[in-house]
């Protein structure tokens, strides 16, 4: 799952989701707000109740999509 040009390449903010940890992700993307992806979220989400749901939320995406990635390439090998 670490691709240069995608977002969790960084690490910080796949490191964040793993953990759930929305002050991890709230900071990352404070830090990273230029960014065209990241533009205006640290402005619009407020709590840290928000924040840890966004990590939460995250880390499920993540996980079927490695889900997924591992499913294709089964099927590719196949």
């Amino acid at each position: 799952m670490n691709q240069p040009g995608l977002w969790w390449s960084d690490g910080e903010a796949y490191q964040a989701a793993l953990q759930k940890s929305g002050k991890l992700l709230k900071e990352y993307v404070q830090k990273n707000h230029i960014e065209n992806l990241f533009q205006g979220i640290a402005e619009k989400i407020v709590d840290d109740e928000n924040w840890d749901e966004v990590a939460e939320s995250l880390a499920r995406k993540i996980f079927c999509l490695s889900r997924c990635i591992a499913e294709i390439s089964r099927i590719i090998v196949d």
